[in-house]
């Protein structure tokens, strides 16, 4: 395989393969708790995280493209995004929908203004930064595409492992309890789960498009299957594949983001799906 498409495309590829399917197996959960703004959220939420990060590399007289100091900086940003919102529903009269769309417009909002500072005083290299905003597989390294398929796996486990009792969490908030599945530790799982799928995907389809991952393979699942169990299965296996087609096309035509194709790719599987379920639908 690394003699047809190369090496670099070839890790991508893997990386992008086993993140695909993580992604869309967390995010047929997300979809059926109808919490899709909330990884909208996380995702906008990561880049004053992303921006500081890089300017403490540049600071610290590290390499600008350092994936673990960027990614820990988006994952603190996002994460005090979460505190701020439970907060904010907890402490006042506003509703859930209300403080994730104030967390998601002043968090983006301070974000873009220390891009363009960075911007103007031309610290260091911003195509670092332009990496984990539109998504690029090109300066992928081993050691990115080991971390991405390693949590990847981590989040699928996760999803297997707890299951039920996201299941009923989702459904039934009722029966969860009396299940002794406290609502607050299910709701915290898929969040930390949500939040952890937005981080690992940045550099694959980046903080814009990744929510996409989260909602575009569990829709199309949705219009195949009832099942919650198959419904995840099988949203993972688009997310996999249409994640795959895009890294391989991006790597042909480097001068497109690897986010905005894999993102077209999984439309059109999603558009094909709605007209062949439309039409089986219609000759039974």
């Amino acid at each position: 395989m690394t003699e047809l498409i190369g090496y670099n495309t070839a890790l991508a590829l893997v990386g992008a393969l086993l993140f695909g399917f993580s992604s869309g197996h967390v995010g047929a959960f997300v979809y059926l708790r109808k919490a899709s703004l909330l990884s909208d959220s996380l995702a906008h939420a990561t880049l004053p995280g992303l921006v500081i990060g890089f300017l403490v590399s540049a600071f610290l007289g590290m390499e600008e493209k350092n994936s673990w100091v960027l990614l820990l900086g988006a994952g603190i940003s996002a994460l005090f995004g979460v505190v701020v919102i439970q907060w904010i529903t907890a402490r006042t009269k506003l509703g859930f929908d209300t403080a994730i769309a104030a967390v998601l417009s002043v968090f983006f909002g301070f974000g873009i203004v220390l891009l363009t500072g960075v911007q103007s005083v031309s610290v260091g290299q911003q195509a670092g930064l332009e990496d984990y905003i539109l998504g690029s597989v090109s300066g992928m390294l081993l050691q990115d595409v080991i971390v991405i398929g390693l949590v990847s796996i981590m989040c699928s486990a996760a999803v297997m492992v707890y299951r039920r009792s996201l299941t009923a969490f989702i459904f039934d908030s009722v029966l969860s309890e009396m299940a002794g599945y406290a609502q607050h530790r299910m709701s915290f799982l898929l969040s930390l789960l949500a939040l952890v799928i937005t981080i690992i995907g940045l550099k694959i389809v980046g903080l814009i498009l990744v929510v996409a991952m989260l909602t575009i393979p569990a829709a199309t699942a949705r219009l195949w299957t009832t099942g919650v169990w198959s419904m995840s299965l099988l949203s993972a296996v688009f997310g996999s594949t249409c994640a795959g087609i895009g890294v391989i096309i991006s790597a042909l035509l480097p001068n497109l983001p690897s986010g905005a194709v894999i993102v077209v790719i999984m439309f059109i599987a999603l558009g094909l799906s709605i007209v062949v379920t439309h039409l089986r639908s219609s000759n039974v």
